[in-house]
């Protein structure tokens, strides 16, 4: 298996760009219609895709650290890197949700978003890809996460880090080992390995989907700050609270996701040598490299349009701001694919 796979890049472009015009979306939640113009119907459709979109995030994530981990022939590089690259993504989350919230506990130390998520997958995903059999732990640890959040489905309760706050993490995480399993069949079998994966999951997913809800619901109560942001009176003390909902993943709806996360990987990287052939695919290949870059940018930057109040009032709006958020991303993945490239110059020139 090739250390960069475009089919994998494109999924990743794919998804941050989906979960771009969701979190644009949110600015004017009144622009999306079911019988309004062709641009309110897509926005209205794509409602129910941003489960999809999420759980194909941390999908992505898992398969990736495979990726990654054929850069180490160190067990001990690997870990530092896995760490390093945590935390750097933990410090973001904790600082995005200072700005949006405030200091809000316990969710801005267990559960501050969907980085810290990503985070906690990285950790924990990376130290069972570094076991000499990866798998079975990864397929143990992802069953015992569906089974704790299926408990917290059940009975009801809320438990910030888990299923609360801006990032719970269950099942996410069961999502994230899930994207490593597949990685590593990937790597050892090749696609037919993991075309028998994926047909393995449609009896599974076909049970779960329509056993219930695929998302959960649960509020968290935070100080009534004067606006959207708590960055304006971020250290005044304003009276009262608020409840704030955020959504997550049933256990149900994690199970529903696994036939198609598993189809939609297969799917790209079966055609990838025809799909992403083309010159004007590389920008975006570039941005699914560097999609995580991109999907923090874009937060700061939503953050900032926020709190000018410079936000969409149409669905028009919405789709011309998802634009320019878009080829701005681009933009900057060019920018760091440039400046890698210019080191990996430098460095062949260095050595020769």
């Amino acid at each position: 298996m090739r250390r960069s796979e475009p089919g994998l890049d494109l999924f990743r472009a794919i998804a941050v760009l989906l979960m771009f015009e969701a979190h644009v979306y949110r600015l004017e939640p009144d622009a999306a219609s079911a019988t309004g113009s062709f641009g309110q119907r897509a926005l209205y459709l794509l409602t129910y895709l941003e489960p999809y979109t999420a759980g194909a995030f941390l999908f992505i994530v898992g398969f990736s650290l495979v990726l990654a981990q054929r850069r180490f022939t160190e067990p001990g590089a690997w870990l530092g890197w896995t760490l390093r690259r945590a935390a750097l993504l933990y410090g973001t989350s904790a600082a995005l949700f200072v700005a949006h919230y405030g200091f809000e506990l316990p969710d801005l130390v267990t559960s501050s978003g969907i980085l810290s998520v990503i985070a906690i997958g990285i950790v924990m995903v990376g130290l069972m890809l570094a076991l000499p059999r990866p798998i079975t732990p990864l397929a143990g640890f992802a069953v015992a996460v569906i089974a704790v959040t299926r408990l917290l489905d059940v009975s009801g309760a809320t438990v910030s880090g888990l299923n609360a706050g801006p990032g719970g993490a269950f099942p996410l995480l069961a999502l994230t080992a899930a994207g490593a399993i597949a990685g590593r069949v990937y790597s050892d079998g090749g696609l037919s390995a993991l075309g028998w994966l994926a047909v393995g999951a449609i009896p599974l997913s076909a049970l779960a989907a329509p056993a219930g809800p695929w998302i959960t619901e649960r509020a968290s109560h935070y100080a009534a700050h004067a606006g959207e942001l708590a960055l304006a009176d971020l250290f005044s003390h304003p009276p009262g609270t608020v409840a704030v909902v955020f959504w997550n993943h049933s256990a149900v709806g994690a199970l529903a996701l696994l036939a198609p996360l598993f189809a939609s990987t297969l799917l790209l990287l079966a055609t990838q040598t025809v799909v992403c052939r083309p010159r004007a695919m590389t920008p975006v290949l570039w941005l699914g490299q560097h999609a995580l870059a991109a999907y923090v940018v874009h937060l700061g930057v939503l953050g900032v349009l926020e709190f000018t109040g410079v936000t969409p009032h149409s669905a028009a709006g919405v789709w011309a701001m998802t634009l320019a958020l878009s080829l701005g991303a681009v933009a900057l993945a060019a920018g760091l694919e440039a400046r890698r490239t210019g080191k990996k110059r430098a460095a062949v020139a260095a050595t020769g």
